[in-house]
């Protein structure tokens, strides 16, 4: 709540700047001085220090057990991060200030921002199982940033500065999608019964596979956060300036709400192998569950869950001779609010303008 209050205390500062000092100047020949400008730029951030990453779950099925005893599987959940987080890519922007003096500026500057898109697969594989994931987010942000600048040096032809400003991150939806498969390598057990010339055995190979598809969004409402510069601007020709900077961007994302749709099918065989006679049956089954997930995100709110069968699903292109079952499932979730970091370590290089 401070930090919210600093921000708009700071805002209402900057505002009352573009007010109360936005007279003209007058030069010693009476003369009104240009004390408006306006600019264009590009850049790109290049490092995401502390930002939110895209994460990866491959499920690891293992043995277990004591000697003497008949090994167990189990499975568990395995969490990669990929290497990049949110906040680096390519963006655009505009502004317009006001030379207040020599050495202060204030102005008001849009920016496009899209982010890169970020993927990260991990894999796993051992004796009993084999999984792949591959997750993958991407956004496109607008934000507004009142700011201050100040030159650190100034002269004729170029100036030194820096910026501080308030980052305002337009509502946006962090959009995550991915796949993940899982396989089971086939099982082998043998039954014998029976005795004698009636004695028959029966091996059994088991495979089972499931793979999973999803798309969803986090819907983020505005945020509030902090971008700050260092810079020179350097005079090319008459009113036309250039500049160049380096930028960093803090911004913390605290998303209202999160819609995912996912399809996961399920598939198994059985084959089964009776000597004498080397009898052969085999026995598939597919299983598909379609379901759609919302969650709530509220600051210290009671944490609620609810989940139901809505309607079968459909799934095509059926072998003969294989054992269906369809379910379709919605998911609805109220749970303590969460944050991720979309900060950004990049330049910008642009012209500027005074009218």
């Amino acid at each position: 709540m401070r930090i919210k209050k600093h921000y708009t205390l700071s805002a209402l500062l900057i505002l009352s700047a573009f007010v109360t000092m936005a007279q003209p100047n007058m030069s010693e020949d009476g003369l009104k001085e240009k004390r408006f400008y306006i600019k264009a730029y590009g850049g790109y951030g290049l490092f995401t220090p502390g930002s939110y990453r895209v994460e990866s779950r491959n499920q690891y099925v293992y043995q277990s057990g004591t000697a003497g005893v008949v090994p167990i599987l189990r499975d568990t959940t395995l969490v990669s991060l990929g290497k990049k987080g949110i906040g680096g890519g390519l963006r655009i922007g505009g502004g317009i200030g006001i030379n207040l003096s020599d050495f202060l500026n204030v102005g008001v500057d849009a920016e496009y921002f899209k982010g890169n898109t970020l993927v990260n697969n991990s894999s796993n594989k051992n004796a009993f199982s084999n999984s792949l994931t591959r997750s993958t987010i991407d956004y496109k942000v607008i934000s507004i940033t009142p700011h201050i600048l100040f030159k650190a040096r100034s002269t004729p032809n170029y100036y030194i500065y820096n910026r501080v400003g308030i980052l305002l991150s337009l509502p946006f939806t962090l959009n995550y999608s991915g796949s993940d498969s899982l396989a089971y390598e086939p099982k082998i057990q043998t039954v014998t019964s029976g005795s004698g010339s009636t004695q028959t055995t029966t091996t059994y190979r088991t495979l089972s596979k499931s793979v999973k598809t999803y798309s969803g969004g986090y819907k983020v409402p505005l945020s509030i956060g902090l971008n700050v510069a260092l810079g020179v601007q350097f005079k090319i020709a008459g009113n036309l300036r250039g500049f160049g900077e380096l930028f960093a961007n803090y911004s913390v994302l605290s998303p209202q709400s999160y819609h995912e749709t996912s399809k996961r099918t399920a598939s198994g065989s059985v084959t089964e192998t009776t000597t004498p006679g080397n009898k052969t049956t085999i026995t598939n089954v597919i299983t598909t569950y379609d379901l759609d997930t919302d969650i709530t995100y509220k600051k210290d709110g009671a944490l609620t869950y609810k989940y139901e069968n809505v309607k079968p699903s459909t799934i095509s292109n059926i072998p003969s001779g294989t054992t269906t079952q369809n379910f379709y499932n919605l998911s609805s979730q109220t749970t303590s609010s969460i944050n991720r970091n979309m900060n950004a370590i990049g330049i910008n290089i642009g012209i500027a303008y005074k009218l």
